[in-house]
């Protein structure tokens, strides 16, 4: 189903900047604390399941307490599905079921331990379980231990994409380009958005070994998996052909802001000589929105960063054009393109 029909889009362009205000449809589901909590249960326990088949649940206390919470919640109309989740069920389960699933842990995260991510990051990370299940050293081989580990965050990496990318391609610098290495591209999710969009491109995914391995189990003809590791200064034995774009998206954040600036080196010099970076990062956190679907967002906010910083490192590596769009999702994308010419 086209995104579109659930979501009002603002479009504002000044000069040089574009501004895009959209919404994903499975997010009005998860911005209320006792609704989200109660479809989660819904989910785990088959009420869900259950509806779906028209099997009449089981009538007692605790039934009846849930159902009332979903109908409160807009998931249930009587004892049927509304029609507006039931859309969002039918084309977005999975979608819905991942990012539903993380929104709990980090609110149990930003619950026993928001004093200690805002004034003890690394105790913080070290106790959370939301940074737990990023195992990145189990992605570094593709035995199947590492696979299985590996897979639990692909899994919710690769929803979160799917459900940002209609938005985020459409905004994408890509016409003209025939090739682009995106680094840091999961298991390709963004790239079979943007590929889709743009017929002529060609794509290489430099990750690690896991995700790699899992990124080739959906094939793409013009889609390849390159294992690199990016903290090596020199990309050529894992990139051998320079391309006409490197995209960053939604992985600077994970890095300090020295290794950003190694990564944007390594990046430019993998560029053909008239190339673009392109980095598509989530904006600083914005204390205004405190819809309980943002504390998914939260448990990452001491990370984001400002898009200047962004452009000031470009600009260092001798850009001479910078474009900027701003897309506001469940956060402010904002999608900073550096020309080389």
């Amino acid at each position: 189903m086209d995104h579109d029909e659930f979501n009002i889009v603002c479009h504002i362009e000044i000069g040089e900047k574009k501004y895009v205000k959209q919404s994903a449809p499975e997010d009005d589901f998860l911005n209320n604390f006792l609704g989200a909590v109660a479809l989660d249960a819904a989910f785990r326990f088959g009420v869900i399941d259950c509806v779906s088949s028209g099997a009449a649940l089981t009538e007692n206390k605790s039934t009846n307490i849930l159902v009332g919470m979903l109908q409160e919640h807009g998931v249930l109309i009587g004892p049927e599905f509304s029609p507006k989740f039931q859309r969002v069920l039918s084309d977005r389960r999975p979608i819905l079921e991942q990012k539903l699933s993380f929104l709990i842990k980090a609110a149990a995260d930003i619950v026993s331990e928001f004093d200690t991510l805002l004034f003890d990051l690394p105790a913080f990370m070290k106790r959370s379980n939301t940074f737990a299940l990023f195992q990145y050293d189990q992605a570094m081989n593709t035995g199947p231990t590492a696979i299985y580990e590996t897979r639990k965050w692909v899994k919710y990496l690769s929803a979160l994409t799917t459900s940002e990318a209609p938005y985020l391609v459409e905004e994408l610098p890509f016409a003209g380009v025939d090739s682009v290495l995106e680094v840091g591209g999961n298991a390709g999710a963004f790239a079979h958005a943007y590929l889709a969009k743009f017929s002529s491109l060609t794509a290489t995914i430099m990750d690690l070994p896991a995700v790699c391995a899992i990124g080739e189990e959906t094939p793409h003809a013009r889609l390849s998996f390159m294992v690199g590791d990016v903290r090596k200064p020199d990309w050529t034995a894992f990139v051998p052909e320079p391309v006409d774009a490197v995209l960053f998206k939604s992985v600077l954040h994970d890095w300090p802001d020295d290794h950003v600036d190694r990564l944007l080196l390594a990046a430019r010099a993998r560029l053909k000589e008239s190339g673009r970076i392109v980095i598509c990062e989530r904006g600083p956190y914005e204390a205004t929105n405190l819809k309980f679907s943002n504390v998914a967002n939260l448990v990452f906010a001491p990370f984001y960063r400002t898009p200047d910083i962004y452009r000031r490192a470009l600009k260092s590596l001798g850009c001479s054009k910078f474009e900027e769009t701003t897309v506001d999702l469940d956060m402010t994308f904002n999608i900073v393109t550096g020309y080389f010419e």
